[in-house]
């Protein structure tokens, strides 16, 4: 009988969200029984609202905490599984995580994302992101802005990749010059360190510093000071009662729908079962 070579199915659009779908409801049971509390933000929070569940062209979840809560998942969520079909992203774990926020990955998928395939055959995900405090006063606050963005911007470049030539080739000169005097370690303790400065202050405003929606990700504290239940695919899960004053800063308009060359996935997957993938 003659070889043949294993044909392997990449996972459709409706297949991604269902298992997200799974990992968010395995983060959110978890969190309820250690007691911290979490919040759907972003295009989830937004879809929750405005569709009841995933924007239909939505291939990823997110969800924030504050940061005391953060970091408590990550000591506990470090030492007990979450589950048995996912697990933590944190750098010192998992040696393919190059973020410096948390993902949560699915331990039975194979997932490439474009940006970033240098640095991929970690599983289908959802993101974890730290709401910071940040300062008052105005130029403290932009020059706190600042210093974290560098930061985030050399981390981020060091890994990403580019379909564009002109931004591959600047990206190869960056990584070996400039960016090759920070290692990943120093970079992510050192993004770490200076978004959670203020934790231990009290301050009006909060920001999630890895957001993709920059300075509107700039939110009142009071709008994630406590939590409501909102529908997501069926079920309830936790947004922040100032739900409708943070979409508005970040979408405006959030009920209106994008123009329909817009309504396209955020990420660039390609996912496989990770069953299937071995095979190949």
């Amino acid at each position: 009988m003659k070889n043949r070579s294993y044909i392997i199915k990449k996972l459709s659009l409706k297949e991604i969200q269902k298992i997200q779908f799974n990992i968010l409801k395995d983060v959110a049971r978890f969190c309820d029984e250690n007691n911290i509390q979490y919040f759907l933000t972003g295009g989830t929070l937004l879809g929750a609202v405005r569709h009841q569940g995933f924007i239909p062209w939505d291939d990823d979840i997110d969800i924030a905490m504050l940061r005391k809560d953060y970091d408590k998942f990550i000591k506990i969520a470090s030492k007990k599984k979450i589950s048995s079909n996912c697990e933590i992203g944190l750098f010192h774990i998992n040696k393919n995580h190059f973020y410096s926020f948390i993902k949560i990955y699915s331990n039975t998928t194979v997932c490439f994302e474009e940006k970033v395939c240098e640095y991929s055959e970690n599983g289908l995900f959802i993101d974890v992101f730290p709401m910071d405090n940040i300062p008052n006063d105005k130029i403290l606050c932009e020059y706190h802005y600042i210093i974290c963005k560098i930061y985030l911007f050399i981390l981020y470049n060091k890994f990403a990749t580019s379909k564009s030539k002109l931004k591959a080739f600047i990206k190869i000169i960056l990584k070996n010059t400039i960016f090759k005097l920070f290692s990943y370690k120093f970079l992510i303790k050192s993004i770490n360190k200076n978004s959670a400065k203020y934790k231990n202050k009290t301050t009006t405003y909060i920001t999630n510093f890895y957001g993709s929606y920059g300075k509107k990700e700039r939110t009142h504290y009071n709008y994630f000071s406590k939590t409501v239940e909102i529908e997501f695919e069926g079920e309830k899960f936790k947004a922040p009662v100032g739900y409708h004053n943070y979409l508005t800063q970040i979408y405006g308009d959030y009920m209106k729908l994008p123009p329909i060359e817009k309504q396209c996935p955020h990420h660039d997957l390609k996912v496989y079962l990770k069953s299937e993938y071995e095979k190949k």
